[in-house]
């Protein structure tokens, strides 16, 4: 299953891949900060009125998810783009150098 969707759509699979793993890297430094124990960092984001939270205290409970969506979103679109650029790359040069998958031929018909 998995090799038939690289073999037919490698762009979207690799894109794919770098989407999950972006989204990966932002929940684990979310949840893990390596300056605070586990989840500290979140809860904090969660409760930015509390005076341990965010250096703004207008933002709601809503607004602190709203943040966190984002984050984890861009990176997941900016690892995606990153996994996917290399092998639109190669894809690119094979089409273009590559050999033709019909034989040219001399007359039109």
């Amino acid at each position: 299953m998995i090799m038939s969707i690289w073999r037919t759509r490698p762009i979207v699979f690799t894109a794919l891949l770098g989407a999950l793993s972006g989204s990966a890297v932002a929940t684990i430094f979310l949840l893990t900060d390596p300056l605070r124990p586990l989840s500290t960092r979140l809860l904090l984001c969660l409760f930015p009125a509390s005076i341990l939270g965010f250096g703004f205290n207008g933002g709601g409970v809503a607004f602190s998810i709203f943040l966190i969506l984002v984050e984890v979103g861009t990176n997941a679109l900016l690892y995606a783009c990153a996994f996917a650029a290399p092998v639109v790359a190669v894809i690119a040069v094979r089409r273009q150098f590559g050999t033709p998958e019909r034989p040219t031929s001399i007359t039109s018909g």
